[in-house]
């Protein structure tokens, strides 16, 4: 073999088999050149130009957004919790987004723009970590897709307490001035949190 390629083959010289030394990759070479030189016992030769074509072969996307997300509890639903991204190397295909796994029904997906949003308002205390899937298909030949597996954790805000003991009170007139006559009661989601009572001004 001779010619601007040559080095990148191997060749049996006596099958005249070409074989390339590792794998062709179409986006970054589609073609190869090489001249074959075949040579008789007298040291005559004769040459033949060649150009190997390569063809282009679909290949999946690759995922390459984070594998966590977050979210603070109590966020209106159309905050964005994650944004999935993906790169194809085969030009001009078109990904589209979509979304599987064990928390996917919680979560809505812009098959576009890889967009996530929580159907409804997370709430911590409740649950504090989704796992979804963020799935990135393709549309060459064959459909190809990449899967990433993903987590969107929830963060703690500080909620208010709630009063939980009624709204009126009674006391006997002429009551000892130490005589209870209400009880405050309250209890708050945040776990730790220690409620204080006091009056208004």
């Amino acid at each position: 073999l001779s010619g601007a390629d040559a080095a990148l083959f191997s060749v049996d010289t006596a099958s005249g088999a070409v074989r390339l030394l590792s794998a062709a990759d179409f986006e970054a070479k589609p073609s190869y050149d090489i001249n074959v030189i075949a040579t008789d016992a007298g040291g005559l030769t004769a040459t033949q130009a060649v150009t190997v074509t390569v063809t282009d072969v679909n290949e999946a996307p690759v995922i390459t957004s984070p594998a966590t997300g977050t979210v603070a509890e109590n966020a209106v639903p159309t905050t964005v919790v994650y944004t999935a991204t993906a790169t194809d190397v085969d030009a001009g295909q078109t990904l589209s987004y979509s979304l599987s796994g064990a928390d996917a029904g919680a979560f809505a997906i812009n098959g576009t723009t890889g967009e996530v949003t929580l159907n409804a308002s997370a709430n911590y205390e409740v649950k504090s970590s989704y796992s979804i899937n963020v799935i990135a298909t393709d549309d060459g030949a064959g459909t190809l897709a990449a899967t990433q597996a993903v987590v969107i954790n929830v963060t703690n805000v500080n909620e208010a307490p709630v009063v939980t003991s009624g709204a009126t009170a009674s006391v006997a007139e002429n009551a000892a001035v130490s005589t209870v006559i209400y009880t405050a009661t309250a209890t708050d989601v945040d776990a730790g949190d220690t409620e204080e009572v006091s009056e208004l001004p």
